[in-house]
């Protein structure tokens, strides 16, 4: 997850590596004026314990101040604040970064912990729901985001919807594009996990038991395997969310903060892996060197509903993806000295690869909403150098946001 030029997103960044020293006195004096009462700076005892949970203890991350404020205006105030003194700003939602981009990603930022921001509400005649900043806007959900209220980078307030701010709206909405298989089974979603002791194939089916039944999936996938050592379990719907799949397929806890390494590629219709190269895969999972004692390779079925939003309707840039590998080691943290993430910090153009032919059009809503960076990270979407009438709208030479696989 990305971020841009407001506070509803995660992934920002860090300022100076020597602002991280010392606490600037004006900073306090405007959280207490803003009436921020839980902020903590690193000389507080218990900023490491209670303030900073670094998601991944591979990279070592210091904060300018960690706060946790109430309201939009506290915030505003915060961001106004901040950006004066040339600090860069990081919303923190859950945390769950592999580049600690939650924390800025580097030393110097000002982070925003949107804990408090947990307000829900329901339109019974519409349907909509209002929901507090502390809501992930990634995958399905952001096809079905009607507006958002939003912190500038110049500390303003603002509202961005289809019909205010369309620009940042569209941006919003997956900046972090392309056409899948619209015919896939809408009802099922699966995710096929490799570790030391076999194969796991865990998912969900949306629908009744007998419908479940007429697809007669279980005979198949036996019929295809002919294994004698495996094992179906069919649980309810209750009976699935009191064992959600991943604790019962991932053995460590998704709260854990620990050293990762991680990598991932998105595989398309157009580039699906060969039947010959996934024999070749998993005969290596069994034959290599594991290197950890604890790791994971899994496969995210994708495509169905998220196809029927045109690719250019959001900056949400792999909507021809039909599935996600990714591979998960767990190592000791002083035995490596390369790190990367879910986001790959490493990754060369990551701009590119995030967000295909998006970017150019991300750029330039980014020049005129946050051409200051206040919001960033190594990764994240840059300012146009030089402005292009309409770009911002998606009007200009047909770039809209259209884009093919990428590796993630």
């Amino acid at each position: 997850m990305f971020s841009f030029p407001v506070l509803i997103f995660t992934a920002l960044v860090g300022a100076g590596t020597g602002a991280a020293s010392s606490t600037p006195p004006s900073l306090r004096e405007c959280l207490d004026g803003a009436g921020i009462q839980d902020y903590a700076f690193p000389s507080h005892p218990l900023y490491s314990l209670l303030k900073v949970k670094r998601w991944n203890l591979d990279i070592d991350v210091t904060s300018v101040v960690v706060m946790v404020p109430e309201t939009a205006e506290q915030i505003a105030a915060i961001v106004a604040s901040a950006q004066e003194r040339g600090l860069k700003v990081q919303p923190k939602s859950g945390g769950h970064s592999f580049g600690n981009y939650g924390l800025g990603g580097h030393d110097g930022a000002v982070v925003v912990d949107l804990k408090k921001f947990q307000h829900f509400s329901m339109d019974e005649n519409t349907h909509i729901a209002t929901i507090g900043g502390h809501a992930t806007i990634g995958g399905l959900a952001l096809d079905h985001v009607e507006a958002v209220t939003i912190v500038l980078a110049d500390g303003t307030i603002t509202r961005a919807s289809w019909t205010e701010n369309k620009d940042l709206f569209w941006a919003l909405k997956g900046a972090g594009a392309g056409f899948a298989d619209p015919a896939l089974q809408r009802k099922l979603a699966s995710q096929v996990v490799v570790n030391q002791l076999g194969m796991i194939v865990s998912g969900t089916y949306y629908g009744t038991q007998e419908e479940w039944e007429s697809l007669a999936a279980e005979n198949d996938f036996f019929r295809r395997h002919n294994r004698k050592d495996e094992n179906f379990v069919l649980n309810d719907w209750l009976g699935y969310m009191t064992h959600l799949a991943d604790e019962a397929v991932l053995p460590l806890g998704t709260g854990q903060p620990t050293p990762i390494y991680c990598k991932s590629l998105a595989f398309t219709n157009q580039t699906l892996i060969l039947d010959d190269t996934i024999d070749d895969l998993f005969k290596y999972f069994d034959d290599a060197h594991k290197g950890s004692p604890l790791w994971f390779a899994y496969f995210d079925l994708e495509g169905g509903a998220i196809n029927d939003v045109p690719p250019n309707a959001t900056a949400f840039a792999h909507r021809d993806a039909l599935f996600y590998m990714q591979s998960h080691g767990y190592p000791k943290g002083e035995e490596y000295g390369v790190y990367a993430g879910y986001v790959y910090p490493e990754l060369e153009n990551g701009q590119r690869r995030y967000w295909g032919k998006s970017l150019p059009r991300l750029e330039h809503v980014k020049l005129k909403y946050g051409p200051e960076d206040v919001f960033s990270n190594s990764q994240s979407v840059r300012a146009a150098a030089v402005k292009i009438e309409g770009m911002a709208e998606g009007r200009s030479d047909g770039a809209s946001a259209s884009v093919g696989h990428d590796e993630l």
